[in-house]
């Protein structure tokens, strides 16, 4: 079996707070030199992924400040993750605020929409770095959280076993 069939590299453009949801993708001219060299897809934001019989949804946005900060109810930081995965899930839609607060294009909210619920949600977030399984779904939300900031942290996904596992690059001194 040829292993380089199945290594692609995803890239996604960053979403600032202010700027409307979803996010288009990147146009491929301006990467017209650097697709025939590396094997990767200029993704759009959110990423729907097919694999196999399973689907994955990846989305980059700082959405866990802007909920923390919107919220009613006052949250510890320790229930963060299971609050944010039990809204973004509850909701099915991937940003569960109002459109004051975040504005969304109308005529491309049906693809931020959550139906049926993946079987991994992928929250690219700043926020630190988390795995949640809410009661009652079978999806499983994780974000890895900032790469630089966690000391090169990142999940590996392995669907056949549909299970999450941190791993780090070694730190070494020269």
């Amino acid at each position: 079996m040829n292993r380089d069939a199945y290594r692609r590299i995803l890239i996604f453009r960053v979403e600032e707070s202010r700027l409307v949801l979803p996010r288009p993708h990147l146009p491929s001219l301006l990467f017209k030199h650097v697709s025939p060299i590396i094997s990767c897809t200029f993704a759009s934001n959110p990423c729907r992924i097919q694999f196999a019989s399973q689907e994955i949804v990846v989305f980059r946005s700082d959405l866990i400040k802007k909920i923390c900060r919107h919220s009613i109810n006052a949250i510890t930081v320790d229930s963060i993750p299971s609050r944010y995965a039990r809204s973004v899930l509850s909701q099915a839609h991937l940003c569960p605020l109002p459109q004051h607060i975040t504005p969304i294009l109308p005529d491309f909210s049906h693809s931020l929409r959550l139906h049926p619920l993946p079987d991994l949600l992928i929250t690219a977030d700043r926020f630190e770095t988390f795995n949640e399984k809410v009661v009652g779904s079978e999806t499983i939300v994780s974000n890895p959280g900032s790469f630089a900031r966690s000391n090169y942290t990142f999940h590996v996904y392995y669907p056949c076993q549909q299970r999450i596992e941190a791993s780090q690059i070694p730190m070494t001194d020269d």
